[in-house]
């Protein structure tokens, strides 16, 4: 389930839900529940404050052996001026020492440092701050378009306070 509310000038609300099962006792089935805000306010002439926060809560679903109760959350706050854009954000997935906050049907390389090692979440889970800055080159013979980015993530294991042996 997926709804969008976008009524809001300049700001785009969505709730979610997706259940998982992807098999007998399987530790990937899960149920998972959030919402998002994306948006942007123009500030000065040509520059817009670009703006993301998400939230979700996953737990096990159906036969699953394990008892999940775990977060996602977001933040990214930005700044476009024409074709150039930066931005700086903070993700954590979190982990309880057994399972991660899990993913199975998503493409990870374009998320969590773009060097797929992180295919699943480590099972301590995992604290991403990164700064992003892109220009898009437009008017290039033969292409619409052309993007440019370069991204700079700071990974790090996350770990919930209060686990037993943390």
């Amino acid at each position: 389930m997926n709804a969008t509310y976008s009524g809001i000038n300049g700001v785009t609300l969505t709730a979610y839900s997706d259940l998982l099962y992807l098999g007998v006792r399987s530790v990937l089935n899960t149920k998972t529940f959030g919402a998002r805000v994306t948006g942007e306010h123009p500030l000065v002439g040509w520059t817009l404050l670009t703006f993301t926060g998400e939230f979700a809560k996953q737990k096990n679903y159906r036969d699953n052996p394990r008892a999940i109760d775990l977060d996602y959350y977001l933040g990214e706050l930005g700044v476009k001026v024409k074709s150039a854009s930066l931005l700086a954000g903070y993700e954590v997935l979190e982990g309880d020492n057994l399972t991660g906050f899990s993913t199975p049907l998503a493409t990870l390389f374009a998320f969590n440092g773009w060097a797929d090692v992180f295919l699943t979440t480590p099972v301590r889970g995992l604290n991403d701050f990164y700064v992003k800055g892109g220009y898009v080159f437009t008017g290039v013979p033969y292409l619409n378009k052309v993007t440019a980015q370069l991204a700079v993530s700071r990974l790090q294991a996350e770990l919930r306070r209060g686990l037993a042996g943390a």
